[in-house]
């Protein structure tokens, strides 16, 4: 008995499995966009999924943390965001999330924007909200040229939720 408790602790030690894991939820989801009318859905390769919490301080977000975020997916110290890019099937998962409720900003990276259209209020209150962010930031190359959207998530414990987007044809 003893010989089984050390193996099984050992097998969650190495393989980093914790006894409070289900403490925390999951996102994942398929970002895909329509290559053209005969081809059909492929997956948005490296689209940008940024999840920020409700409940966020946004006065520790600078307008620098927010255009790092944005561009590069560096995502500010003790923020609570958590960051990922779809697979090359267009797959991602982000773990360890804490249960409440998110808004997730989903940016294509294989599909273009009518940039004369205005941005959809929701990204703007985001970006002016939770990552402090100017109108530099809101037109900046991927929110005014690439689709996104901001869909909302609550997070439970111990599941995992799903949050999915098909950014359809792209404009140009």
């Amino acid at each position: 008995m003893r010989k089984l408790l050390l193996l099984t602790f050992l097998f969650l030690l190495v393989f980093g499995v914790t006894a409070d894991a289900s403490a925390y939820g999951s996102l994942k989801g398929t970002i895909t966009w329509q290559y053209n009318n005969y081809v059909g859905t492929k997956g948005d390769v490296e689209a940008k999924v940024i999840v920020i919490p409700d409940n966020i301080n946004s006065e520790s977000i600078s307008e620098t943390d927010g255009t790092s975020l944005i561009n590069s997916g560096i995502v500010p110290q003790n923020s609570g965001i958590f960051y990922a890019e779809a697979d090359g099937y267009g797959n991602y998962e982000i773990n360890g999330l804490n249960p409440g409720d998110y808004s997730v900003l989903i940016i294509s990276n294989k599909t273009t924007r009518n940039s004369n259209e205005p941005i959809y209020d929701g990204v703007k209150q985001l970006l002016l909200l939770f990552l402090k962010s100017n109108d530099k930031i809101i037109n900046n190359y991927y929110i005014k040229w690439k689709k996104h959207t901001v869909k909302k998530v609550t997070i439970r414990e111990g599941v995992t939720s799903i949050c999915s987007q098909d950014f359809g044809n792209t404009y140009m």
